[in-house]
């Protein structure tokens, strides 16, 4: 996925070294690189400089969600989805578990837990549906890598 991800607007760190059978991978480092977290949090963050980021952020997102569609990503999406273990996690880690996370704070879901059976139901569904070939433009892969810096 790194090496398809090349030539995106965002820089994506390089696999060095795979050992399939050690499950080990390799990563090209970045040591300039700071946690975004603790900027974004601070009370001395400039504001400028944090609207910059999320606009950056915004559209180094938006480019792949464009980018993820495409005729020529086909064969890219028919490999990923053949990665049934972490499309499941993906599934439960988002959506299968989300209603009991959420029912720990009843003010949150009183009154919406239908629709948010709904929402569950679709996303099912969702992620079992086969890759296209590039003529849904709504259907693409997900990344869930995104993190603030933990």
């Amino acid at each position: 996925m790194l090496n398809a991800l090349e030539g995106l607007p965002f820089k994506t760190p390089r696999l060095l070294f795979f050992d399939r059978d050690g499950k080990t991978q390799v990563h090209e480092d970045f040591p300039s690189a700071l946690l975004l977290q603790p900027f974004l949090i601070s009370r001395t963050a400039d504001r400028a400089l944090a609207t910059s980021i999320g606009r950056d952020l915004g559209s180094s997102l938006r480019a792949f969600h464009d980018w993820t569609p495409e005729a020529a990503q086909s064969e890219l999406r028919a490999e990923i989805w053949q990665n049934e273990p972490m499309r499941q996690l993906k599934l439960l880690t988002s959506y299968k578990s989300f209603i009991g996370v959420l029912e720990k704070f009843p003010g949150v879901v009183e009154g919406h837990v239908e629709a948010l059976k709904e929402v569950q139901a679709m996303a099912t569904e969702e992620f079992a549906r086969q890759p296209s070939d590039g003529a849904d433009p709504l259907w693409g892969l997900i990344h869930g890598d995104f993190c603030e810096g933990k």
